[in-house]
């Protein structure tokens, strides 16, 4: 195996420098510490929400780390204009590892792949809130996802793919939120996540698809959404499915065929246009014990001075929003 560079604090300024030259930089097979383009806007005193443009030849099989045992982040990409050298393969971060507490892709702007394929994340958050996603494919395909929550939070996507197909290992949650979708394929197919909790939330996808067939998860949760298109929910194995507040336009499948496992199933204030198919034997357990997305403070309420309803709310106060109140409790209640 090829040694690995370490990619320190004095290398870390090189990279900086060739960014700001507008040179591509690759950080393939290296061990990279503390990468941040806050720090890289400091450095060069840019404004705090100064976008960067970044061309990254590869990222290939790169290690992402803390620049010291202190520090919570362990990438900071936020605010970056992803330019590839390669706009056919885009840019590629595939089988790299990210060890630490917070990976941020925040408000960056990209119209080429972003790939993430086969990669490994040891951390507790990844973020990408207030993204620009243009025509192309958002990738996590075989990734291991371990004990992160990642979010994507008021962001808009237009056309191509959110794809999480064949992931695994997920212990924490995928939550989408308050984006706006033109026409995306939503793949969460054949997953062995058992442990994971999919959240989504405040969206509507009228084009495009959306789907969890054959995949091992913890709970599926949608709260407040408007699905258009077909929703295949028919998982391979999954401990609850709430619907929850939402209006479901096309046909809505439900459960697993062949399989030993009740899905709790709730539908509580949902409004069905289309046709609902339970593909589970239908049992008195299905219903008997649900779980319920309970959400204590809407944000939009004008009495609230934090929210301030007579302002529309930034993606600072929608990101806050959904990480802190946004609970799940189990509950048994009325479904139609």
């Amino acid at each position: 195996m090829k040694r690995r560079m370490t990619i320190g604090n004095r290398e870390r300024r090189e990279l900086y420098k060739k960014i700001r030259e507008g040179e591509p930089i690759s950080l393939e097979n290296c061990i990279v510490k503390g990468f941040s383009l806050s720090e890289y806007r400091d450095i060069y005193e840019l404004q705090e929400n100064e976008y960067v443009t970044v061309t990254i030849s590869s990222a290939v099989d790169a290690v992402f780390k803390p620049k010291s045992k202190d520090d919570p982040i362990c990438a900071d990409f936020s605010w970056a204009i992803f330019v590839p050298a390669d706009t056919v393969c885009g840019t590629v971060f595939d089988k790299s590892k990210f060890y630490g507490e917070i990976v941020d892709f925040s408000y960056i702007k990209t119209n080429c792949d972003l790939s993430f394929a086969e990669c490994k994340f040891e951390v507790e958050t990844v973020k990408f809130v207030g993204c620009k996603f243009g025509e192309q494919d958002i990738i996590f395909n075989r990734a291991d996802m371990d004990g992160s929550n990642i979010y994507f939070h008021v962001s808009d996507f237009k056309k191509g793919d959110l794809d999480f197909s064949d992931s695994k290992g997920l212990s924490g949650r995928i939550q989408i939120a308050s984006c706006n979708f033109e026409q995306r394929n939503l793949n969460f197919f054949d997953m062995q996540n058992a442990d994971g909790d999919f959240i989504f939330a405040d969206f509507e996808l009228d084009s495009g698809s959306i789907g969890f067939t054959n995949s091992e998860i913890r709970s599926l949760l949608c709260y407040r959404v408007v699905f258009s298109v077909r929703a295949d929910f028919d998982v391979g194995a999954a401990n609850y499915i709430s619907i929850q507040n939402s209006t479901i336009g096309n046909t809505l499948i439900l459960g697993n065929e062949g399989y030993h496992n009740f899905i709790h199933i709730c539908l509580l204030g949902t409004l069905n246009l289309g046709q609902i198919r339970i593909l589970n034997p239908f049992d008195k357990r299905l219903f008997s014990q649900q779980k319920k997305i309970y959400c204590p403070d809407p944000i939009f309420d004008g009495e609230n001075s934090s929210t301030d309803g007579d302002r529309k709310p930034t993606p600072a106060d929608m990101v806050a929003f959904y990480e802190h109140h946004l609970d799940l409790d189990w509950a048994l209640c009325d479904t139609s």
